[in-house]
């Protein structure tokens, strides 16, 4: 790591040499990349910021870390510490608004002693606001006035000093771009001085800049309306011209930010007997104080790269920066550094990507989980890199610059948006596939019930539920792929959003999947949505989706692929259905998957075949129930299932698949816990004459498998061992039959 060292330091000692080593302070002198976002700090953090240090007594007040990139050219760029730094260089304005004023009237009230020390002070201030330019002209007028003013000291004649302090009056005026002091027509007066303060610093450069072009001029256009009231009569008063439904929203955000400093300096610093002019030298003194004493970890590298780690191992106390921020920054980044665009046009790129980015694609709206994953089916399709996972958000980083922006030539504005435009696209795809973060399982089985959705949206909402997030990017590559290859190839504009919009719309609703367009979306959804259920862990959907990824993604294209795998899936899925236990969510969701698709076909011998309508639950809560109940009443024990062998348990049976069936929840409720013959009646009224509940009576009238007993005088069927590992072997060969159907099939073999 290039690392150029740390140091404990304030403001005025920013960009010293590491270590300074007894060096004069260097000139502040720092850039906010391209790609950061604007100042966003409000009322809450400044004045909490402000409370903090006076309650430490105005000591050194230590504020987190700043992380910078020293520059060739001897600029150091702020990677971390942005919206800090601001804060305190906006305060330093501040104070040079009140040194500017309370100078010009030290020479009105002709207080001229304190003239000197304080035309010192305001060089000292503006030389880490702005360019050598203001300052020399500071120090210019700073010789000229000592001379002006001794030459009045000096002079007998009243009228001849009277002349000279004018003349001082006039020359600091000019200098400074302050109009003549006159209130008489107060709206006259600020009117000129915002006009004269505006073209002052248009010629001057501040020492804290924006490589956005925009931004710099909005902090002017800011800064430009900060008027300081100072007189001998009253206390020091703030004029700023806030308009929120005309001011544009980040020149508001200035305005509101010097607002909300001097009201903290007032709030904190209250004048309890001083004259006004006393007390804006205390306000002076006070800011100065707190610029010095509020101090950062400084750390400085020679790299960038260097200071990315850096900055995602420190906390910093401004708003929270996210890891999808990271991510935009790289892509902005990237922008800035290869694009042959003008200045002016890459300021308008960026700030269409980042509105785009902020409002669009991840807004306050959006969940968590929804952008972890919009951010890793992005790396994903950027990069087809394997080695990443779900949550690994450095690493996509890495990769998205490694094995992606490395490998372009170039990189313009219209490369920019529509990378961003892929999120926002992923985006679209989850929102109209209708993604739920909470209550995954209830969504899966809503949508398989209802048939009104195609096996894409099926799929994706069954890998979704079963956390097999590594395996979605097979399909939204390939969706993202499909979609730029019919309608966006052989264009050099961006991408169409609301065009994608009614392409996702519509690949979602194709329920019967036969619409061309998305053909190859929804075969290479129904493999996937087999290969989950068929494999009893998440590796060989992985390694599948892995093959069509690394064929499907920004930089290759093959829809004609098919992959292939040597495994034996018949023998890992009648593994997993032999072994299957209730109480795993996932094993549960997989079943009621299963039982719902096997609900939907008629059985005829060896033959499944689909039904023309679907089976109609009375509810859309559809519950995987046990047959034979789970906890037998105690006051019919005789009625139910118990295992012949000491050694074995009643669970061991009870938990099996053999002894499940799906139900609708009303009437799960009038089951509660009955017994195997009981509970029939109930299976009869949800789905009369259904080969699956005629199979199970079949089952347990035959002494195979169950066993006749008297109770109060009546023949009671009760089922035995034999029963569930039937039924288990039975739902095995039927699910395993119904997995092994092609998309647009309506018939599968069932084989032992």
């Amino acid at each position: 790591m290039e690392l150029k060292g740390a140091e404990i330091r304030n403001l005025m000692e920013l960009c010293n040499p590491m270590p300074k080593n007894g060096t004069e302070n260097r000139k502040l002198n720092v850039l906010i990349p391209y790609y950061q976002r604007p100042y966003k700090w409000e009322e809450t953090q400044i004045k909490n910021l402000f409370a903090d240090y006076f309650k430490n007594e105005q000591k050194e007040y230590f504020v987190g870390s700043v992380v910078m990139v020293e520059n060739h050219d001897g600029g150091f760029e702020i990677i971390d510490g942005q919206q800090r730094i601001t804060t305190l260089f906006l305060l330093n304005y501040l104070k040079f608004i009140f040194l500017r004023a309370y100078i010009e009237e030290l020479i009105i009230v002709k207080k001229v002693y304190k003239i000197d020390g304080y035309l010192s002070k305001l060089e000292n201030t503006a030389d880490n606001i702005f360019d050598e330019k203001i300052v020399d002209e500071i120090r210019k007028i700073h010789i000229e006035i000592n001379d002006l003013l001794e030459k009045a000291d000096e002079e007998k004649n009243e009228e001849q000093k009277e002349k000279l302090q004018d003349q001082v009056l006039k020359e600091y005026q000019i200098t400074l771009g302050l109009p003549e002091k006159n209130l008489s027509d107060r709206e006259k007066y600020l009117n000129q001085y915002r006009g004269n303060l505006s073209d002052y610093l248009a010629k001057n450069e501040f020492t804290l800049k924006y490589r956005r072009i925009s931004y710099n001029e909005k902090m002017k256009e800011a800064l430009q309306d900060c008027y300081i009231e100072i007189s001998n009569a009253k206390n020091p008063k703030l004029v700023m011209k806030c308009k929120e439904d005309v001011d544009d929203p980040i020149v508001m955000q200035y305005k509101k930010s010097l607002i909300y400093e001097f009201e903290g300096l007032m709030e904190n610093c209250r004048n309890e007997e001083e004259a006004p002019l006393n007390y804006t030298a205390t306000l002076i003194e006070t800011i100065e104080k707190m610029i010095n004493m509020i101090r950062f970890c400084v750390v400085i590298t020679g790299n960038e790269a260097d200071a990315y780690t850096l900055f995602e191992v420190l906390n910093d106390r401004s708003l929270t920066i996210e890891d999808l921020d990271l991510t935009k920054n790289l892509l902005f980044k990237w922008y800035c550094n290869h694009t042959s665009e003008e200045e002016n046009v890459k300021d308008k790129t960026i700030e269409k990507a980042d509105q785009m980015w902020v409002e669009d694609i991840f807004s306050a709206m959006t969940r968590k989980e929804e952008a972890k994953l919009i951010s890793f089916f992005a790396a994903e399709y950027f990069t087809a890199d394997e080695s990443q996972k779900f949550n690994d958000t450095a690493r996509y980083r890495e990769s998205i610059e490694k094995n992606y922006l490395q490998t372009r030539r170039s990189y313009e504005g219209v490369d920019l948006l529509n990378d961003i435009k892929i999120y926002y696209m992923i985006a679209i795809t989850l929102k109209e596939m209708g993604f739920r973060y909470q209550k995954k399982a209830e969504k899966v089985i809503e949508t398989e019930t209802s048939g009104q959705k195609s096996i894409t949206y099926r799929t994706l909402n069954l890998l979704n539920a079963l956390k097999l997030y590594g395996v979605m990017p097979a399909i939204i590559n390939f969706i993202l792929k499909r979609y730029i290859t019919l309608y966006e190839v052989g264009t050099t504009k961006e991408y169409d959003i609301s065009r994608f919009t009614d392409y996702i719309k519509g690949l979602a609703n194709d329920k019967e999947n036969v619409m061309d367009e998305y053909k190859e979306i929804h075969d290479i959804s129904y493999e996937l949505w087999r290969y989950a259920l068929l494999a009893k862990d998440s590796e060989i959907p992985r390694t599948i989706a892995k093959k069509y990824i690394v064929r499907n993604y920004v930089g290759n294209t093959d829809f004609e692929f098919k992959a292939n795998i040597d495994v034996d899936l018949k023998g890992e899925f009648r593994e997993w259905v032999y072994d299957w236990k209730y109480g795993s969510a996932d094993a549960q969701l997989k079943a009621k998957v299963l039982f719902i698709n096997l609900f939907e076909n008629s059985k005829e011998h060896h033959l499944l075949r689909k039904l023309p309508a679907r089976i109609q639950f009375n509810t859309k809560a559809v519950q995987l129930d046990h047959m034979e109940a789970e906890e037998p009443d105690t006051a019919a024990k005789e009625k139910y299932f118990e295992p012949c062998n000491p050694h074995e348990t009643r669970e061991m049976y009870v938990n099996s698949i053999g002894n499940f069936m799906i139900m609708d929840r009303d009437n799960n409720t009038k089951k509660t816990n009955f017994p195997l013959q009981d509970a029939m009646q109930v299976y009869d009224k949800m789905a009369t004459g259904h080969w699956m509940i005629t199979e199970v009576k079949e089952l347990l009238a035959d002494d195979k498998f169950s066993k006749e007993v008297v109770i109060a005088g009546e023949p009671y069927r009760i089922p035995k061992e034999e029963f569930f590992n039937e039924r288990k072997a039975r739902l095995f060969s039927y699910f395993y039959a119904l997995l092994q159907r092609g998309l647009h099939e309506s018939e599968s073999n069932i084989v032992d």
